[in-house]
């Protein structure tokens, strides 16, 4: 119930922003006259969730085509790709990242290679993975940052008062 409150909520965003940037007279969400926040949208586990509810799929295939213009953008993460990516959302992912992955064809498909299925595991590579960025000949090995839980406390202070943006969800 609380997945699909959020999808709701999700829907609704993207309507309230394309009104926004209709009514500034504006191309996309980037520009100055609308004054809208950028909207980082971040699903752990979203092959569980299409699983609880594959029509969810459409929503966030959506969000990927049209988000980056209304200033939204996805960040899933998957324990198992195959099966549950599919080709129109992988199509509007400009920016891929695949940790050690078990299958080759799960790393082909996420980043081009088969080379995530080939990290080994243990402490020493904990945090490395392959990046493609949508005008990447190849896959680039990158080491990727770990943070504490200071880390966040301290980027918590930094903003401390700022002004909350709009958030997406609706009342319960």
């Amino acid at each position: 119930a609380g997945a699909r409150r959020a999808v709701e909520g999700l829907r609704a965003e993207i309507r309230r922003r394309e009104r926004l940037i209709a009514a500034a007279g504006a191309r996309d969400a980037g520009d100055a006259q609308v004054g809208l926040a950028r909207l980082v949208i971040v699903i752990d586990e979203f092959g569980a969730l299409l699983q609880e509810a594959p029509d969810l799929h459409a929503v966030f295939t959506d969000v990927a085509a049209r988000g980056r213009a209304l200033g939204m953008h996805l960040v899933l993460g998957t324990q198992r790709a195959s099966g549950i990516l599919r080709d129109a959302l992988l199509a509007n992912s400009p920016l891929r990242i695949a940790l050690r992955v078990a299958e080759d064809r799960e790393s082909a498909q996420l980043v081009g290679t088969d080379r995530a299925a080939r990290i080994p595991g243990g402490a020493r590579h904990r945090g490395v993975g392959y990046v493609r960025r949508a005008g990447d000949d190849a896959a680039q090995l990158a080491r990727f940052a770990l943070t504490r839980a200071d880390d966040i406390r301290g980027a918590a202070l930094r903003h401390d008062g700022s002004t909350r943006a709009h958030g997406p969800l609706l009342p319960p």
